[in-house]
């Protein structure tokens, strides 16, 4: 099962949100293993681009969720940098739920958040 709690967003300040989201979304679009990620959930980044979302609570959960597949050092960095050890623990928790859930197959599984 994989944490699904938009809260942890939610204490991030909002001067934050948007250099956040640019950072992340750089990281997993720029990946090599963006293919890790299923249809639905590059969609549904797809979709909240187009409703300029991504920078909302919901848009960074969905982005620290894709990265923690993805480039989990790169996003474990980008949150220290800006200093949010509360996301930085979200997405270890994150990580640690979805290795747990799918074992040693974990890297080849293409991956869809609930």
């Amino acid at each position: 099962m994989v944490v699904n709690d938009v809260r942890a967003v939610e204490n991030v300040p909002a001067y934050l949100l948007r250099p956040l989201s640019e950072k992340l979304v750089s990281v997993v679009l720029g990946s090599e293993n963006i293919d890790k990620l299923s249809n639905e959930t590059a969609k549904e980044i797809i979709h909240l681009w187009r409703m300029d979302q991504l920078a909302s609570p919901e848009g960074i959960d969905l982005l620290i969720k894709a990265g923690s597949i993805v480039e989990f050092l790169d996003i474990l960095r980008i949150l220290n940098d800006l200093g949010l050890p509360e996301l930085k623990e979200y997405a270890r928790i994150l990580r640690s739920s979805i290795v747990r859930s799918h074992g040693s197959d974990w890297r080849t599984l293409r991956y869809k958040f609930h």
